[in-house]
């Protein structure tokens, strides 16, 4: 994470601000320059050290500006607050209790709305669970919400790369420090963060890493006792049952590089249904960003994918117009607003206005697996194709060495260099005739079969353009995964019978994509990501505790009884804007 000069804005007000059970929240408050009053107030509640953390700081000025008063406090257990912190799980009744004693201040005209992008974001959506009063909306960007797909899992493969240093920016007290923390976690084999990703049991690798931080280790801790969707998780996620009681404005941001589009999407997929009184005030934008960028909507390039112009899109400013609309009501602001769902797809670089996301006008289209048994690395006979099977074929191999794990392929990076190893299945379609528009969540289906109780399995979509360059567009994270065990359900873990078939079906990512007339489509199959995924032990032992490892065998099946394959949303709609 690259270090933002952003100075310090003083705030005009510091207070502690008590919640039910007496710990007190460190709250800076700013109010418009103009002075005047009372005003409408914009909460942002982030876990970050003070408002020089960039999540924080770049909307207050603006806010300001427009005549908002704006609210920042740190969460329980982080920065100056007292408490513990805990991974989410004092975040709804905070959140109510702070939005109802902002409401109550003499300054206050009674209107809150929330802000924030990552944690900023869900804990908006655990806030609105409750139904304060004085909540008027929230502008929830990049949320966290579907645990199993983003963090700290993957598929149900643990995502331990993320659950060592993304709580090294809580502990942390201020962004130098941070900074100078995160700088030091060199991503090689011989770093001591490459290192830790291979430690078991990850109890341990828990405390070592975390040792000069007790309470966060002890956070992290408690998230690896729960290896299963339990009533802990869903007490910090949207479900259908807390999303019906959720009927304020709503615009909700994310990217399709983005790696908690997970999350905002499920937390979008669960309001619809549950709460259709309100749909016409609920607003979705997803653009062409990766995670980092959820603060700003500024488009980069993503390795070898470039954007038009009009991938940027000033968040901050469409934010501040949909609190125009719904705080201040002004008529103007809301029809700049997208009317329910905009949503960008690279390739053509276009926007696109629909009515409901998944999009109706995507159609589910299944593009199977075929080869001859062997279609291990770029030199195999993989291939993929629109017609399911209809004969027998043998298997395709995967050794899965935990010792040895796959390298990572970046998303917008070209994977053929990986894709020359044969621990890397490799299927591709032949030149596609015309261009196939791809906008929605793209999922799999795989028959396998192993020699262990448990397996993963990693998986990419590839953009093949005609030099050959095959680009990774598999969400931030570089690829989807699954673990076994998870087959039926997250709410279980039931090992495999070696030598049986298995069925998974699981979601891979959300894409925004057209490839384009001349291109081929890929898909690439492996058991590991180094560095990032903690590879699969095999033994299906607990993922706390578990000590054992040992190599597997993961047969695919591809024939017609078992016809593993990816599913696509083809878009059938011209764009509402191109370049």
């Amino acid at each position: 994470m690259r270090r933002l000069d952003i100075a310090k804005i003083p705030p005009d007000d510091t207070l502690m601000m008590p919640m039910r059970d007496g710990v007190k929240l460190h709250t800076e408050l700013f109010f418009p320059r103009a002075g005047g009053g009372p005003f409408p107030t914009i909460l942002i509640r982030t876990p970050y050290p003070d408002s020089t953390f960039p999540f924080s700081a770049r909307p207050i000025e603006l806010f300001r500006a427009a005549g908002y008063a704006v609210a920042i406090q740190s969460c329980r257990g982080t920065w100056k607050s007292q408490g513990r912190f805990r991974f989410f799980q004092h975040e709804a009744e905070d959140g109510y209790d702070c939005i109802e004693e902002l409401a109550r201040r003499p300054w206050s005209n009674g209107k809150i709305g929330m802000y924030g992008s990552s944690y900023l974001g869900t804990v908006q959506w655990l806030a609105a669970r409750l139904r304060p009063p004085h909540l008027t909306c929230i502008a929830p960007q990049s949320p966290g919400g579907m645990f199993f797909y983003e963090t700290p899992y993957i598929g149900g493969v643990l995502y331990k790369n993320h659950l060592l240093t993304w709580p090294r920016l809580v502990a942390r007290h201020s962004w130098d420090e941070m900074e100078f923390e995160w700088a030091s976690l060199d991503i090689d084999e011989h770093s001591a963060l490459y290192k830790a990703t291979l430690q078991s049991p990850n109890v341990d690798a828990v405390k070592e890493w975390h040792a000069d931080d007790p309470d966060i280790a002890e956070a992290m801790l408690e998230v690896l006792e729960h290896p299963t969707l339990d009533d802990w998780w869903r007490n910090i996620m949207l479900t259908p049952e807390s999303a019906r009681q959720i009927e304020i404005p709503i615009l909700a941001i994310t990217g399709f590089y983005d790696g908690d589009q997970a999350g905002c999407l499920y937390n979008w997929q669960t309001i619809e249904p549950a709460a259709p009184s309100s749909r016409g005030r609920r607003h979705l934008i997803v653009g062409p960003w990766r995670h980092a960028q959820m603060s700003t909507g500024t488009s980069e390039p993503m390795g070898l994918v470039k954007f038009g112009a009009n991938a940027s899109v000033l968040l901050p400013n469409a934010v501040l117009g949909f609190f125009n609309a719904y705080m201040q009501g002004d008529p103007a602001a809301l029809e700049q607003l997208p009317k329910r769902c905009r949503l960008y797809t690279s390739g053509t670089n276009c926007w696109h206005e629909v009515s409901e996301y998944p999009p109706k006008e995507s159609v589910q289209t299944p593009l199977y697996f075929l080869s001859a048994g062997a279609a291990n690395s770029l030199r195999g006979d993989g291939r993929l194709v629109f017609d399911p099977p209809t004969g027998q074929s043998a298997p395709d191999r995967l050794e899965a060495d935990w010792s040895s794990p796959t390298p990572a392929v970046s998303v917008g990076e070209d994977a053929r260099v990986n894709e020359a190893r044969d621990d890397v299945l490799v299927y591709t379609s032949t030149t596609l005739d015309g261009d196939l528009a791809v906008l929605g969540p793209v999922e799999a289906v795989i028959h396998l079969a192993a020699d262990v109780p448990d397996c993963d399995i990693i998986i990419r979509i590839e953009d093949v353009h005609p030099d050959g360059a095959a680009i990774n567009l598999t969400g931030e994270f570089g690829c989807g995964a699954f673990r076994a065990r998870y087959r039926h359900g997250f709410e279980q873990e039931v090992s495999l019978v070696p030598g049986e078939t298995a069925r998974l079906v699981f979601h891979v990512c959300h894409m925004g994509h057209v490839f384009q007339k001349g291109h081929r489509i890929r898909v690439a199959l492996t058991t590991t990501v180094a560095n990032m995924l903690e590879p699969n032990h095999h033994t299906g032992e607990p993922v706390a505790t578990a000590v054992k490892r040992c190599k597997a065998t993961e047969l695919i099946y591809h024939d017609a009884g078992r016809p593993s394959h990816v599913i696509l949303p083809v878009f059938h709609v011209r764009p509402a804007q191109c370049p």
